[in-house]
């Protein structure tokens, strides 16, 4: 992480340049409604607090996870008075996230960072988000190509491992794809994004 926090200042107004209902606008008809006794959301590689702070001024309770220290500073101070938890931690183990977030989240947001995981590592992920939503979560995950990109590097990701990993004998998803080019208008971007569904699957009573 050593690149986003060299460049914590200078890519916190890069993503501050753009409105949060602008990057997601493609999944926000998706979004759930905010209900008082279930407003969990976690939002992973939270950067410097820009979607965490909108999603707190829409009724949501935030935790935070990002794992550069520099960009984690700017985010947990222009969220300091909101409903937002910082965390350093990042997938696939997010151990430092208690047991009783378990099952707790009705909103899951990975907006550009699982490009930053290996496939093995992708497929773990996949498991311990299982763990955290819960019944009925909105789970968004997005990713971009490596394009020009020099400083970093981006694996690839296999759309259809979100298919497999989020249906299970006790959950049924759906899962939709969609691609775009860059909000910023970079050359060769391309940016996909994953919107998936779950529901839990009502058991038979025998």
């Amino acid at each position: 992480m050593n690149f986003y926090t060299t460049n914590a200042e200078r890519l916190s107004q890069q993503y501050d340049s753009l409105a949060p209902e602008q990057v997601h606008a493609g999944w926000l008809a998706n979004l759930p409604a905010v209900q008082p006794s279930s407003n969990q959301a976690l939002e992973l590689g939270a950067g410097s607090g820009r979607d965490a702070a909108w999603l707190a001024s829409i009724g949501w309770v935030v935790l935070a996870v990002e794992p550069s220290s520099g960009l984690r500073d700017i985010g947990r101070e222009s969220t300091a008075k909101q409903s937002v938890i910082w965390l350093d931690d990042t997938l696939p183990q997010l151990a430092s996230i208690p047991e009783s977030y378990d099952s707790s989240f009705r909103l899951i947001l990975a907006s550009a960072m699982w490009m930053h995981l290996t496939p093995d590592e992708q497929v773990l992920a996949c498991e311990r988000l299982q763990q955290l939503a819960a019944d009925d979560t909105l789970i968004v995950i997005t990713w971009r190509n490596q394009a020009s990109e020099r400083e970093r590097v981006f694996h690839a990701v296999d759309a259809a491992q979100f298919e497999k990993a989020f249906n299970s004998v006790s959950r049924k998803s759906s899962v939709t794809i969609t691609e775009s080019s860059d909000e910023g208008g970079r050359d060769g971007v391309v940016w996909h994004c994953a919107v998936i569904k779950t529901e839990a699957i009502k058991m038979d009573v025998v």
